[in-house]
């Protein structure tokens, strides 16, 4: 008679446990928001690491961990190459934050990022930049992927 009972309240916690887990998770509101600052920390030979300084909304009551962000980057329309982030970022529940974002980006061809950059100083040190791609967050067990496209004139130097 014992055993009955630890094997049904073993149960009935794990049930318990694998509910709460499901359900506090199941909502994950995640919004990336504006770049306000960009800050370039090395160039190599195709590949330049970048600080990306980015306002991140998290509406859920549960903490999130930015995995892996992968997307193809334009300036001023014209594809430049991929990005990825370096490392992890940690995002606690209910807040709206700037975080610095470290991201590798893969740049295709120089001498179009030099002659917009070049042109860029000309408009007050504003370029136009888009990102598309894939957000790909964990909460507890539970994974999503969240596709975005985001345009915006981002100040390069300050």
């Amino acid at each position: 008679m014992p055993f009955f009972f630890y094997r049904t309240g073993y149960s009935l916690l794990f049930v318990l446990f694998l509910g709460w887990a499901l359900t506090g998770c199941s909502n994950i509101d995640v919004q990336p928001g504006k770049i306000s600052k960009i800050t370039v920390r090395e160039i190599g030979d195709g590949v330049v690491l970048l600080d990306v300084d980015m306002a991140i909304v998290n509406h859920s009551t549960r903490k999130i961990v930015v995995k892996q962000l992968s997307s193809d980057i334009f300036l001023e329309t014209e594809k430049i190459g991929n990005v990825t982030t370096e490392e992890k970022v940690f995002i606690p529940s209910s807040t709206e934050q700037i975080y610095r974002v470290p991201v590798k980006v893969e740049y295709e061809n120089i001498g179009k990022i030099g002659k917009v950059l070049v042109g860029s100083v000309f408009h007050g040190g504003r370029i136009e930049l888009e990102m598309k791609g894939v957000l790909q967050i964990r909460s507890g067990i539970i994974l999503k992927k969240i596709r975005f496209d985001q345009k915006q004139k981002v100040p390069l130097l300050r």
